[in-house]
C-alpha cells in the first residue's frame, strides 16, 4: 500500500505534466498556489504538522465565475486573483470580442498591488500574437475613452475600488470603449468553464506604455466657468483621478488640497474642509467614477439632494431639452428616459436615446459628451462652475 502511494502520480491543477509524489509534498510545504483547489491536497502524510494545520485552515478557492458581478470582477487580490486567474480571464476576454483582434488590447492598471497578475495579462495577450498598450493609474472613464480615440479591440481596467489593496476590481471594455454587458459577461464566464487557452502566435505580440494626456479634460471645457477662487478638498484611491482634478484646478484660481488615501472617508475630509475653510470637498472611488460631496460644513451631501442641482446645472447650460437616462425619476422639467443601473445598461441607454445625463442611485453620474461615461470629474466641474456664480455656499443651494 505505502509503496503504490509513493509511485503515485499527481497533477496540479490547470498543469498537464505529471509529478511525483515527493514533488507533490514538497509543492504542499511551500504552499505552492496550485495546491489550493488540488483534489489530492489531503495527502499530506511526510508534510510537517504545523503545514498541514495551515492547511486546513485555507479552504479550497471558489471557482472563478463566483467572483463576477453584475459589472464586471471584484475578488480578493491575494487570495482569489493569482495571477493564474488573471490569465485565465484574459484569454477568456478575448475570445468574447465581437470583432478581429487586429488592433492592439489596452490594459490599464491603477491598482499598485497587481503587478504580477498585470504582467500575466500581458504575457498571455503577447503570447498568442496580440499587441498591448499599458497605460497606468487612469480612471475607468480615460479607459473607454483611450479605446474609442486609438481605435482599440478593447481593454481592462486593474483597480481597487475603496482603496483597500487586498481587494481588486476588474473592468472590461469593448471596441468603441463598451463596457461589457451582462450577457457579454455570461458569456465570458462560459468561457471560462472549462478554461480555453490562447493559442501561441508564431510573432510575439509588441508591448507599448502610452502616457494620458490633457486632452481628455476638454471633454468638459464647455461646463468649466470657475468664474471666482474657491477652495476644494478631495480624497481619492485612484491617482488618475486626483492627476485629473489637479490638472482642472490649474486651469482657473479655484484651489485643492489634497488628502492622502486612507482612513475614515467621511471624518477625514470633513476636518480638512473645517480646517481648510473649503466650499465642499469630494471623495471619489478607485476608478474615478463614483463620488460623495461634501458641503462647507463637512456634512455628506445625499445623492438624492445632490442629483437635482447637478441636473438644474447641467440644462442651464445645453441647447436641447436636457434628457436624464437614469433609474430613478428626475425632477420635473427634464424627460426622463427608464434605464436600468450599470455600466453596460447606462452606456447603451445614453447613446441609443440620445441623453447627455445619466444618473445612477450609487452616486455615479454619466456624461454624454463625445462617448457616454461614469466620471466623478464632471460632478466637480459642475459644483465649481455653479458655486462661481454668486456667493451662495453649497448647503444654501441644495434643492
Amino acid at each position: 500500500m505505502n509503496e503504490q502511494r509513493e509511485n503515485a502520480t499527481f497533477c496540479c491543477p490547470g498543469e498537464t505534466v505529471s509529478i511525483s509524489r515527493g514533488a507533490h509534498l514538497a509543492r504542499l510545504a511551500q504552499f505552492y498556489p496550485a495546491c489550493r483547489n488540488c483534489p489530492q491536497r489531503e495527502d499530506q502524510s511526510g508534510v510537517p504538522a504545523q503545514i498541514a494545520d495551515a492547511w486546513r485552515q485555507v479552504p479550497p478557492q471558489a471557482p472563478i465565475t463566483q467572483l463576477f458581478q453584475h459589472e464586471g470582477l471584484v475578488a480578493d487580490l491575494f487570495h482569489e486573483f493569482s495571477p493564474t486567474v488573471a490569465a485565465q480571464i484574459a484569454a477568456a476576454f478575448c475570445r468574447c470580442l465581437t470583432q478581429p483582434l487586429s488592433a492592439p488590447l489596452l490594459l490599464a492598471t491603477a491598482h499598485s498591488a497587481a503587478v504580477d497578475q498585470a504582467e500575466a495579462i500581458v504575457a498571455i495577450w503577447r503570447r498568442a500574437g496580440l499587441d498591448v498598450q499599458l497605460a497606468t493609474d487612469p480612471t475607468c472613464a480615460e479607459v473607454a475613452w483611450t479605446i474609442d480615440q486609438r481605435n482599440l479591440a478593447g481593454g481592462l481596467l486593474l483597480s481597487t475600488p475603496s482603496g483597500d489593496l487586498r481587494q481588486i476590481a476588474v473592468a472590461l471594455f469593448g471596441g468603441g470603449g463598451a463596457p461589457f454587458t451582462e450577457e457579454q459577461l455570461a458569456r465570458l464566464q462560459r468561457h471560462l468553464a472549462p478554461h480555453q487557452p490562447l493559442a501561441p502566435a508564431r510573432r510575439q505580440g509588441v508591448l507599448r506604455e502610452i502616457e494620458l494626456g490633457s486632452a481628455y479634460l476638454q471633454r468638459y471645457a464647455a461646463y468649466h466657468r470657475a468664474l471666482r477662487p474657491l477652495r476644494l478638498v478631495a480624497q481619492s484611491p485612484s491617482l488618475g483621478a486626483i492627476r485629473q482634478l489637479r490638472q482642472l484646478i490649474d486651469r482657473s484660481n479655484c484651489e485643492l488640497a489634497v488628502l492622502p488615501s486612507g482612513g475614515e472617508r467621511s471624518v477625514r475630509v470633513a476636518a480638512a474642509i473645517q480646517r481648510q475653510q473649503a466650499d465642499f470637498g469630494v471623495w471619489i472611488d478607485g476608478c474615478g467614477e463614483s463620488i460623495e460631496v461634501f458641503e462647507e460644513r463637512g456634512y455628506r451631501v445625499l445623492p438624492s439632494r445632490l442629483s437635482p442641482l447637478l441636473i438644474e446645472e447641467a440644462a442651464a447650460w445645453e441647447d436641447r431639452p436636457l434628457r436624464v437616462a437614469s433609474p430613478l425619476e428626475p425632477p420635473a422639467g427634464v424627460t426622463h428616459v427608464p434605464s436600468a443601473a450599470g455600466r453596460g445598461a447606462m452606456f447603451a441607454t445614453i447613446l441609443e436615446q440620445d441623453c447627455q445625463l445619466g444618473v445612477e442611485p450609487s452616486g455615479r453620474y454619466w456624461w454624454r459628451n463625445q462617448l457616454p461615461t461614469a466620471d466623478a470629474l464632471g460632478v466637480v466641474t459642475l459644483l465649481l462652475t455653479r458655486l462661481s456664480r454668486d456667493d451662495r455656499s453649497l448647503s444654501s443651494q441644495l434643492i
